[in-house]
């Protein structure tokens, strides 16, 4: 279905991605004990984001510089880490969101978001893997993370209107 060499520049865009994706993972670990506490973190969250949407631009500016340059060996992985960079952001939010669920132990909006991430990522390479490529893998890699951060923004705006209601009421 999808030939080694694909998959090996895959691999090595997707390490690119974890590396892209080290500052929002440490704030999100500080962020989950903070929200289980009952502290703010708003401020904290909203300048992650920020910064999120600067290394996203930054990665996708910068990768065929940096791959041409340090890796001549997965220049075929330029495009694909020009798209994987964009993953940065919805991700980033759903990180986020997560961190204010799992601190609110809302446990199983976190497992059905990543479900659902899960089933539109290997969805979305079975479906689009042999028709576009290295490509297809990388949109689908992005429109699992943008579903599972739409998700998760529907069911925080889900939760805070019922807390508005329950409240007026």
């Amino acid at each position: 279905m999808l030939g080694f060499e694909l998959l090996g520049n895959y691999s090595f865009a997707l390490q690119v991605v974890a590396i892209l994706m080290i500052f929002p993972n440490i704030i999100y670990k500080y962020t989950v004990p903070t929200d289980s506490s009952g502290k703010s973190t708003t401020t904290v969250k909203k300048v992650t984001v920020l910064i999120s949407v600067i290394i996203s631009v930054m990665g996708a500016t910068l990768s065929p510089i940096a791959i041409s340059t340090l890796f001549p060996k997965y220049v075929l992985a330029t495009q694909a880490m020009q798209i994987l960079s964009f993953h940065t952001i919805p991700a980033t939010i759903g990180l986020m969101i997560n961190s204010k669920f799992l601190g609110m132990e809302r446990n199983r909006i976190v497992l059905i978001g990543t479900i659902l991430s899960l089933s539109i990522n290997v969805g979305g390479v079975i479906v689009l893997g042999p028709i576009l490529g290295i490509i297809g893998t990388s949109i689908a890699f992005v429109l699992s993370s943008t579903a599972n951060c739409i998700y998760l923004i529907v069911m925080n705006n889900k939760m805070k209107s019922d807390q508005s209601a329950s409240v007026i009421s």
